[in-house]
């Protein structure tokens, strides 16, 4: 049976597996995230911007108003985290439907991709000093409303970009808070009112709440690390990667940048004649880092 070869471009791959990626993306979709199509390497470092802040002026009758300098600190993130995943698409297989090859292959590949992407950001956990204490009486809406304050508290934006992130296990006890589920108490209207109607998990004390697989569990006994934070927190940086097709004969290469969440892509692909193959790769460059610690709390349960 001849191949099909249209499943055999890396462009195709690439944009569909762009697409899959964000679907599994939890914290880059929530932090702030800095991408240009300059083309980096793995090692470079990337100068990214911490907004900065205004201050209000007194103003006498007669005195000039006092301009200040539209500036925002520099801070530096090294694009240290080169992740791949690669496959073989053998040519008894290559006869299948593209949307098969999909469901195989680049579905569980972009998986891995995000799992790698989110398990870095959570990561930064290390970096927040202020810690949530979580007594045997406290309900979670108690915990959200604590956290809630402590961001205040250290001056945190309050606006919709604060976010919460708690483990699978956690998503558990949340979604029995009589705050959340009752349509009249979320905060939250029409149809995000309810996390039955939108698969999320809702709104809680100001907090936009989602659960993530990577959360940390550290220790013995373990303590999950879960996270409360304003979006200018952490930082996600990414650029795409060279392509090396006049380079490599033989070898087709597409880069594909989702401009959602900053992540570029690259698919190469070559032609195995030992394994009589199609070899895959998928590999991505970004580097992560916190802006602000001060606009993040933990929640150490």
């Amino acid at each position: 049976m001849a191949n099909s070869l249209s499943a055999f471009v890396p462009e195709v791959w690439a944009r569909e597996g762009i697409e899959i990626l964000r679907e599994k993306l939890v914290m880059a979709a929530l932090v702030h995230r800095d991408f240009s199509n300059e083309v980096a390497n793995f090692g470079d470092t990337v100068n990214t911007r911490k907004p900065g802040k205004f201050s209000a002026n007194t103003k006498g009758a007669t005195s000039d108003v006092t301009i200040q300098d539209v500036t925002a600190t520099n801070v530096q993130v090294v694009l240290n985290q080169h992740k791949e995943v690669s496959f073989m698409i053998y040519d008894i297989e290559a006869s299948k439907s593209f949307q098969a090859l999909v469901d195989i292959y680049l579905d569980p590949a972009m998986l891995a991709i995000a799992n790698a992407i989110d398990t870095a950001l959570f990561g930064l956990y290390t970096d927040i000093t202020t810690n949530i204490t979580i007594l045997s009486t406290d309900t979670w809406y108690d915990t959200a409303v604590n956290a809630k304050v402590q961001l205040n508290t250290q001056l945190a934006p309050r606006d919709e970009r604060r976010h919460m992130v708690v483990s699978d296990t956690d998503e558990g006890a949340i979604l029995k808070t009589d705050e959340l589920v009752r349509w009249d108490a979320t905060g939250v209207g029409g149809e995000d009112s309810s996390p039955i109607l939108t698969g999320k998990i809702g709104k809680l004390a100001g907090f936009m709440l989602y659960s993530g697989t990577n959360v940390p569990s550290v220790g013995s006994p373990a303590v999950r690390k879960n996270l409360a934070f304003h979006k200018n927190a952490f930082a996600l940086v990414s650029r795409p990667l060279a392509t090396a097709v006049d380079e490599t004969p033989g070898a087709m290469q597409f880069v594909a940048n989702d401009p959602d969440t900053g992540i570029a892509l690259r698919v190469t692909m070559s032609y195995n004649a030992t394994k009589l193959a199609t070899q895959v790769t998928v590999d991505v460059l970004y580097g992560v880092k916190t802006l602000d610690a001060n606009l993040a709390v933990r929640i150490d349960v």
